[in-house]
């Protein structure tokens, strides 16, 4: 299997990192415990965790094969979202050098590396690797500063370039090996050899040896306008003056010890580690002192604003700025390490043999947070609601609260006293129980205020008032003014757990097994004690509770009447949560998180998961198709994926339907679920991207990251999932169904992901059309269509002077389309500035193009009429036109409405537009339509050219519309040519 693996490896990295994470998955696979009868199938568990490693270490395209691949099984699994575990920032591995990496040294923008076979190569991460000279021996030491490049090796060998090509650095006569050098930016070179001498050199200019010398071999050097720095292997530190025509000595030092590693700072600091010695030490005018301890520490690195990283053995990396104080942070990278460099202050790459890795230093460790030091987690929380939310508690009392991505949002997470046995969302918080009493904690307002001061095992919502137990009570808060808290059952021992029921009941149950019920007419149900202490209380119905037996998996469903009806899971679980839809979750330690449905029947049996992601969890919350689980420090969010039950005609396609509810709007999804926006966010978002200021429009594609957020985590991100089915390179169309005009106005498109590119510009793309239904309530009937020979297309223009451009432009893509053997209507554009010359000019076409200025109320001729919408609508209507492109300020609403005359595709302006930048737009777009490309893959390449011509907010203005019922396909290859 692993030959199999490595014998993927090349030069893309998409394959060399799949069979990264295939590898990763097999080892962990082995670290867990033994699949059983009623797990998913060793492939399907080796994928599952192949796709975990893919997530954490951010492979976008591994994680897509990986998902196409468990939709392609046509089997239900649960599909990993997110995990607190990562590679702390690691952005990608895509380089891949023509050797292993010896030297490496940053550029500011990328790298400049060497390698033992000689080759000289520079790397600007997200690009391939380039080759720039070779030496015919290894590469020991490289050194660049802007165009300058010094690289050198055994035998004193060396190759360098220079602004103007290669650099004329005369020949060395002695055969020492070059193991350290530094360039300036006017070409001045210093490099000190095996034998301990040290040489420097102006281009054209002969080498010139200083009489700083020790009988070892230099370590690590440095040169600017003022000074040449050496540290030699025995200990050794001098800095002479520079340009050195007497070499006075300026500063000369032993740092007390061999040398194992060292490397200079811009500013003149020395950083180095001596042998058999874990410290980082920092040497600065004649003072050392210790950065941080790290084992086995072999390679240092500066970046050019001060920042030093240290590698060791143990194969972490640790760096931050070196001030007292200061902690460094830890980069976990799993692989031997031979060369560090620094691309710019936020940039780190490492070299593993062939391999590169860029690292982020800005997010580092921010989806890692504080749980990698040896708390565990003991309680998981997530909103039924907000599915993007979630939280946990800690055995020593931490909390935090995490996004739908696995971002944690708090960076000082607050604590309780002692461990966090439960957390539930109340409101805009979440209730805690602790072992010193229950909390609500509302972040990130602060710290969390306390309940109660006596053990509490067990918190609850009810009747939109947080419950919590209190010992052997169970209790909710008097009035805020000042009431006495209210005691609502009374047990002889602790109270294990509560639940609520939606139709106002209250259920607990103690530490002893006995259970008490309070309905919602306030009569008390009997005591109930059951067979044998340990069982948990998972829910409350109006059917009554739902109790698990741990001992041996049993589930019971009592009735009020004291019935019970009893289904089995696999025993062991060691924590079991209540979803959606009969669901229930249940965590089973080393072997992972299983799915299971409970059955409606009355005869009591056995259940079977329908989904399982393996992994070691201790305890688990469930919602609404969603699973958050964790154990030990690690924390993992899925969504449960059933079999892609759509059909061809619908794979590729997500219908949403935004309703307008009482302050705001609602987002329906084809699976059954919705989220819901605020009013005041939306209106806000509509004023930025209606702007023209670089701020606000700036401002709408931030509001436009967040609130996309609340929509992805929402359920979105799954039905995309669901459309791409098994092709990963699927894109993906959103088609708005907007219920009321009072939603038509907010920019819509502009909705993302924070922290992705915008939906259009994805790869692949996630497209949004605007889909309206006819007023005449045909849908598809008239959409099918037979070939009906060349398409007509025809382009009209009032005559302002402000649209004169729009000629020349025109017959620059008339000359472009002809490709496509375009029949033209006329061959000029015609001017219109009366409602007769729009008559006359509106003859039978199949694409129109119309140039005028326009508004929410019509289009405005230069004689001054205004053609209202609906009148204007109708005229174009009768054209025949399947597309229509209305290059107009404001032109959207127009837009709409032909598209509820008949009209199949519209592509109208939402704002003020400029003619002369919006027409590689529209020469784009109708080129790529009438080749036979979907309408909404074709406006992908239109507004990404269009979003080049600098345009502030341009991915903000056009708008496509798309009549109920059609594929986009406006015109098939076979019409066009």
């Amino acid at each position: 299997m692993l030959d199999r693996l490595r014998s993927m490896e090349g030069e893309d990295p998409a394959p060399r990192d799949l069979a990264l994470t295939l590898t990763y998955a097999l080892a962990r696979m082995q670290n867990l415990g033994p699949a059983t009868d009623g797990d998913a199938p060793p492939y399907l568990r080796h994928a599952q965790a192949a796709l975990e490693i893919a997530v954490e270490w951010k492979m976008p395209v591994v994680e897509r094969w990986l998902v196409a691949w468990l939709t392609a099984a046509d089997l239900p699994h649960l599909r990993m979202r997110w995990s607190n575990r990562s590679r702390d920032g690691r952005a990608r591995m895509d380089g891949r050098a023509a050797g292993a990496v010896h030297a490496m040294t940053g550029t500011g923008s990328g790298i400049c590396l060497g390698t033992v076979s000689g080759a000289v190569e520079a790397w600007t991460p997200g690009r391939a690797v380039e080759p720039i000279e070779n030496l015919p021996s290894a590469v020991w030491t490289v050194a660049a500063t802007g165009d300058w490049l010094f690289a050198a090796g055994p035998n004193a060998r060396f190759v360098g370039r220079g602004p103007t090509g290669s650099a004329t650095w005369p020949e060395l006569p002695h055969t020492a090996g070059i193991s350290a050098a530094a360039v300036t930016g006017a070409g001045h070179v210093v490099f000190g050899d095996e034998q301990g001498a040290v040489r420097v050199c102006e281009p054209g200019r002969q080498w010139n040896r200083l009489p700083a010398f020790a009988p070892s071999k230099v370590i690590a050097v440095a040169i600017d306008e003022e000074r040449i720095s050496a540290v030699w292997r025995d200990g050794r530190v001098t800095v002479v003056e520079h340009p050195p025509a007497e070499g006075r000595v300026r500063f000369d030092h032993h740092l007390g010890g061999t040398v194992a590693c060292a490397a200079w700072a811009a500013d003149g600091q020395l950083a180095f580690v001596l042998d058999e010695d874990s410290r980082v030490c920092i040497l600065r005018e004649g003072t050392v002192r210790t950065a941080w301890r790290h084992p086995g520490v072999r390679i240092l690195a500066w970046s050019p604003g001060g920042r030093l990283a240290s590698a060791g053995a143990d194969q972490k990396i640790r760096t931050t700025r070196p001030e007292p104080g200061t902690e460094p942070d830890e980069l976990g990278v799993e692989s031997r390490i031979t060369a560090v460099a620094f691309v710019n202050e936020g940039s780190l790459v490492t070299a593993h043999d062939h391999e590169l890795m860029q690292w982020d230093l800005a997010r580092s460790g921010s989806d890692d947070p504080t749980f990698e030091t040896g708390e565990t987690i003991t309680a998981v929380g997530l909103d039924p609601l907000e599915r993007g939310r979630s939280a946990v508690g800690t055995q020593l009392g931490l909390l935090q609260e995490y996004d739908g991505r696995g971002t944690a949002l708090q960076w000082s997470p607050p604590r309780v006293t002692g461990t966090v046995h439960q957390l539930v969302r109340h409101r805009q918080g979440w209730l805690v129980a602790g072992q010193d009493g229950a909390y609500w904690w509302s972040p990130p307002a602060g710290e969390p205020h306390r309940l109660s001061h006596r053990l509490c095992l067990a918190v609850a919502t009810w009747r939109g008032r947080p419950v919590y137990g209190h010992y052997a009570e169970v209790v909710t808060p008097g009035h805020p003014s000042g009431g006495d808290s209210v005691i609502l059952m009374t047990f002889e021992v602790p109270v294990r757990d509560i639940a609520t029921g939606d139709d106002g009941s209250l259920a607990a149950l103690d530490r002893n097994g006995t259970l008490q019920v309070l309905y919602h007419d306030g009569r008390r149900w009997r005591r109930w004690r059951q067979e044998r202490a340990g069982d948990r209380l998972l829910s409350c119905s109006p059917d009554g509770p739902l109790l698990l037996s741990r001992a041996d998996g049993v589930v019971s469903a009592l009735s009020r009447r004291g019935t019970r009806h009893s289904t089995r899971l696999h025993p062991g679980a060691v924590a079991v949560a209540v979803g959606g839809d009969g669901e229930l979750v249940a965590a089973y330690g080393d072997r992972g998180v299983a799915v299971f449905r409970r059955s409606s029947t009355a005869t009591p049996d056995d259940l079977a998961p329908i989904a399982v992601a393996p992994g070691r969890f201790t305890c688990v919350a469930a919602a609404s198709g969603r699973v958050v689980a964790a154990g030990g420090g690690r924390t993992v969010g899925y969504d449960t994926i059933g079999p892609d039950a759509r059909d061809a005609t619908t794979a590729g396609a997500v219908n949403l339907l935004l309703v307008r509810e009482e302050g705001g709007c609602r987002i329906r999804f084809p699976g059954g679920g919705s989220t819901f926006l605020r009013e005041r966010d939306l209106a806000r978002f509509e004023e930025c991207a209606n702007s023209t200021t670089v701020g606000e429009l700036s401002e709408a594609v931030h509001l436009g990251g967040r609130l996309g957020d609340h929509v992805w985590f929402g359920g979105l991100d799954r039905e995309i999932d669901m459309a791409r089915a098994a092709d990963p390179g699927r894109a993906v169309r959103l088609n708005l169904l907007i219920d009321g005009d009072h939603l038509v106005s907010h920019p819509w498109e502009l909705l993302h992901p924070a922290g992705a590119a915008l939906c259009w510009f994805d790869t692949p793309p996630v497209t949004m059309l605007r889909v309206t239904a006819r007023l005449d309530g045909n849908a598809a009937d008239d959409i099918a269509r037979t070939p009906t020979g060349r398409p007509r297309m025809l382009v009209t223009r009032t005559d302002d002077p402000l649209l004169a451009g729009v000629d020349e432009a025109y017959d620059r893509m008339r000359r472009r389309t002809r490709r496509s053997n375009v029949r033209l209507v006329s061959g000029l554009p015609l001017l219109v500035k009366t409602t007769e010359d729009l008559d006359r000019a509106l003859s039978p076409t199949d694409v129109l193009h119309l140039w005028a200025h326009s508004g929410p109320d019509g289009v405005v001729l230069p004689s001054g009429t205004t053609v209202p919408v609906p009148e204007m609508a109708r005229r174009i209507s009768r054209t025949g036109a399947r597309l229509v492109v209305l290059v107009g300020c404001r032109s959207a609403a127009l837009g709409r409405t032909l598209v509820q005359h008949g009209v199949e595709a519209v592509v109208g302006m939402r704002t003020g537009v400029y003619s002369h930048t919006v027409q590689s737009l529209v020469e784009e777009l109708t080129t790529r339509i009438l080749a036979g490309v979907p309408v909404d893959l074709a406006f992908v390449e239109a507004l990404r050219q269009y979003v080049l011509t600098g345009q502030p907010g341009a991915p903000a203005i056009p708008l496509l519309h798309l009549r109920a019922g059609s594929t986009g396909a406006l015109f098939h290859q076979a019409e066009a040519t």
